[in-house]
C-alpha cells in the first residue's frame, strides 16, 4: 500500500496559496488536520469548516478541525472546550488539541481547566472524541490530568527534531517520552514529524530523512505519524512518500493453496491412507 499521512494545515493562505487543489490526492496526505480556531477566536467559521470537510471528503481525504486552547481560567476553558466540541459535532470527526507549555501564548496549566476543557467539550461535541496533540517535554501542561481524563485517547506529540536542534532518534522520542512515562500505550500515540523545506530558521529536510524518520517510528512499533505542515512540504518529500510501501501497514499474508492443489492434497491424503489399509 502506497504510504500516506494525516497532514496539519495552517490556513488556506499560508498552506496553498490561493485555493485548496482540486485533487490534493496527488499529495501524500491521507487526513487534512486543519485549523479553525485559536482560543475562542474563529479562524473558521463551523459552516466554513463543514465546507472544508466536504471538499476534502469529495477528494478522498477526511478531515479532522483542531485548534489551540490557553485555559486562562475555569470558565474560559469551558468555553473554549465547547467551541472545539462545535467543531467536532459539524465535521462528524475528532477534534485535535495543540497543546504547549508556553503561557505568553498558550496553555496557561491552571489547576482544574483539563477538566473544565473536558467538561465543555463534551457538552458539545456529540461523542466526537478528542485527540491531543501535546509539546510535553516540558511542565505545564497538567499531563497527568489529561491522562486521566482521557484514557483512551489518541496522542499526536509534537516530535519537531529539528526545532529541538536534536539527532533525529533523539528528539522523537523526547516528545514521546513523556506520555509513555504517564502511562499512555504506544498503540495509541501517533507522533508528529517535521516537514521543513526552505523556511527561515529550520533545516530543510529532504525525503530521503523524511523517509527515515517515517520507518524509525515504524520500527519502534508505533500505528502511525502525522505531519507538520501541508504548506511546508517539497515535491522531493511528496515523490519519497509516495514511493515508499507503507510500513505501518502489515504485510499481507502470503497466498493460500489453491482449489485444485487443496484437491490434489487431498487426493494424496486419501492415496496414502488406501495404501496404508490391510489387505
Amino acid at each position: 500500500m502506497t504510504f500516506k499521512a494525516g497532514v496539519f494545515v495552517w490556513t488556506v493562505a499560508n498552506d496553498y496559496g490561493a485555493r485548496i487543489p482540486d485533487d490534493d490526492t496527488k499529495g501524500a496526505m491521507s487526513v487534512s488536520l486543519f485549523k479553525v480556531n485559536d482560543g475562542m477566536n474563529r479562524m473558521e467559521t463551523v459552516a466554513e469548516a463543514v465546507a472544508l470537510a466536504q471538499q476534502y471528503r469529495a477528494q478522498g481525504i477526511d478531515f479532522m478541525p483542531w485548534g489551540v486552547a490557553r485555559g486562562f481560567s475555569l470558565a474560559g476553558a469551558k468555553a473554549e472546550g465547547a467551541l472545539a466540541g462545535e467543531y467536532a459535532a459539524a465535521t462528524n470527526s475528532p477534534y485535535v488539541l495543540d497543546l504547549e507549555p508556553y503561557p505568553d501564548d498558550y496553555w496557561q496549566g491552571i489547576p482544574g481547566t483539563p477538566q473544565a476543557f473536558i467538561e465543555g467539550y463534551n457538552s458539545t461535541a456529540n461523542r466526537h472524541p478528542l485527540r491531543l496533540c501535546p509539546d510535553a517535554r516540558n511542565s505545564g501542561l497538567n499531563l497527568e490530568k489529561w491522562v486521566a481524563a482521557q484514557p483512551g485517547a489518541i496522542w499526536h506529540p509534537q516530535a519537531y527534531y529539528t526545532a529541538f536542534h536534536m539527532p533525529m532518534n533523539v528528539g522523537i522520542m523526547a516528545a514521546i517520552r513523556p506520555l509513555l512515562n504517564a502511562g499512555i500505550p504506544v498503540a495509541q500515540i501517533y507522533p508528529v514529524l517535521p516537514l521543513y523545506i526552505d523556511t527561515p530558521g529550520e533545516p530543510s529536510i529532504p525525503g530521503s530523512e523524511v523517509k527515515q524518520a517515517i520507518n524509525l517510528v515504524a520500527q519502534w512499533g508505533y500505528p502511525g505519524i502525522a505531519f507538520w505542515r501541508r504548506g511546508l512540504m517539497s515535491p522531493d518529500q511528496v515523490s519519497t512518500m509516495l514511493a515508499m510501501d507503507d510500513p505501518f501497514t502489515p504485510a499481507p499474508p502470503p497466498p493460500g493453496p489453491s482449489l485444485k492443489q487443496q484437491a490434489l492434497a487431498a487426493i494424496e491424503v486419501a492415496r496414502q491412507s488406501v495404501e496404508e489399509m490391510p489387505d
